[in-house]
């Protein structure tokens, strides 16, 4: 139980501070985007308070919950993995095996399960106009199989690629036997990876 407690709040700080990454990317590249153009600054430059009253504090939130929530479930998973496959210190096909288990069907449930609750936060399931802009088929179908489909086929491809570049090393970490380093390790792995999420979330769908 602790050992999931922990996973809760390791999830739910990764989330939140990936999203908190992002929307100060997304605002730096805005800026960025308004100087080539040769917009000049009305304002004065924001100082630190302003930028942070400026932050989506909803999507912060949603961000965070998803992280808590998401946590509790991959902290469960994460505890049975020694049960399922057996130890992974020192054992090569126990860590393969568990590594393509996260690949190929832990991942890309966390990934749809991201997607599908964040547009729905935002109210994309409900609304028919985001619906319109994912329109398919021959009769231009503008439902939720539209939102799904491009979910599916257009957002997640690229994150699920780079998602290899997190979890390899991780289980890399776990075969040598530094668990120690693994929480650091893990760390600096999330919070990129789930920065990229919230922005292809915020640019890709709502």
């Amino acid at each position: 139980m602790h050992f999931c407690v922990r996973r809760v709040v390791f999830y739910g700080f990764v989330w939140t501070a990936g999203d908190f990454f992002a929307q100060f990317y997304d605002a730096h590249r805005e800026a960025a985007a308004r100087r080539a153009r040769g917009e000049k600054r009305e304002e004065s430059r924001p100082t630190g308070a302003q930028m942070l009253g400026m932050l989506d504090k909803e999507r912060l939130g949603h961000n965070g919950l998803f992280g808590l929530l998401a946590g509790g479930v991959i902290g469960h998973y994460e505890h049975l993995i020694p049960r399922i496959f057996g130890p992974l210190t020192r054992h090569i096909t126990p860590c393969l095996l568990a590594l393509g288990l996260q690949q190929l069907l832990v991942t890309p449930l966390i990934l749809w399960s991201y997607f599908n609750a964040m547009t729905a936060g935002r109210g994309g399931l409900s609304d028919p106009s985001f619906m319109r802009e994912h329109s398919f088929g021959a009769h231009r179908r503008h439902d939720l199989a539209s939102v799904e489909r491009h979910i599916l086929y257009d957002v997640m491809p690229y994150p699920l690629l780079v998602s290899w570049g997190v979890y390899t090393p991780l289980f890399i970490l776990a075969y040598i036997g530094q668990h120690r380093a693994s929480t650091v390790l893990s760390c600096c792995l999330h919070v990129p990876w789930c920065g990229l999420l919230s922005h292809m979330q915020k640019s890709d769908l709502l």
